[in-house]
């Protein structure tokens, strides 16, 4: 164990993991699980969202969920209010109705569901697209949502109008560069978090752990 679960473990603490199907199945709200991430590595990590809940987030650090309310402290990762819904196996996620955060983890879902894809970036004010020179666009694909979200506020800031600037996003197939307008889920996802706020790996940054990478 590293610091990065306390206090509710220590640094240097030895955890034992229940790792047969039964456990993983019952698998319950704010108990620690072991997962992998993508790479390989793995983690510990507390679940604050079960298949199929909400989770509301603030930008002070406050997580709201049916059970209840977590504080952290110094959260740097969600930098205006958002609610994230996490999906089960079987749902169907309709990328128009996503929002910026559940867009960028749909994204990370898509590529482990083997989905082959490219990204399209449009720069739109109020319902007029529009160019910007500040910005290239296809620099912008595969930015998370935080940095989207600044940088739609800054070219805002120099474009006249008082409409809202959106960066919006179509995600394209390989194969014939038709839209993907949805997106259906193969395994029921968790949203798994650490004690930390700021500088602490979990599904703030990387997304839904699908089953099939919770070890125990």
């Amino acid at each position: 164990m590293d610091s990065s679960m306390y206090p509710r473990h220590k640094d240097h603490e030895i955890l034992w993991m229940c790792k047969t199907p039964s456990c993983i199945d019952k698998i319950a709200y704010n108990e620690t699980v072991w997962a992998s991430l993508r790479n390989g590595e793995s983690v510990v990590r507390r679940v604050i969202g079960l298949p199929g809940e909400k989770i509301n987030f603030s930008d002070k650090g406050r997580i709201t969920t049916q059970y209840g309310l977590i504080q952290w402290k110094d959260e740097t990762a969600f930098i205006q209010r958002r609610q994230v819904n996490v999906p089960r196996k079987g749902d169907t996620l309709h990328i128009s109705q996503l929002n910026d955060v559940e867009e960028d983890f749909a994204i990370n879902l898509m590529i482990e569901q083997g989905e082959e894809f490219f990204v399209k970036t449009t720069l739109w004010q109020g319902d007029r697209e529009i160019g910007n020179r500040q910005v290239s666009l296809q620099e912008v694909d595969y930015l998370p949502w935080q940095d989207r979200y600044l940088l739609e506020q800054q070219i805002f800031h120099s474009e006249p109008g008082d409409s809202p600037i959106q960066i919006r996003r179509e995600f394209l197939r390989k194969s014939d560069s038709s839209k993907i307008e949805s997106i259906v889920v193969q395994e029921d996802c968790y949203f798994l978090a650490c004690e930390k706020g700021a500088f602490c790996l979990d599904s703030r940054e990387v997304g839904f752990f699908t089953k099939s990478h919770l070890l125990g």
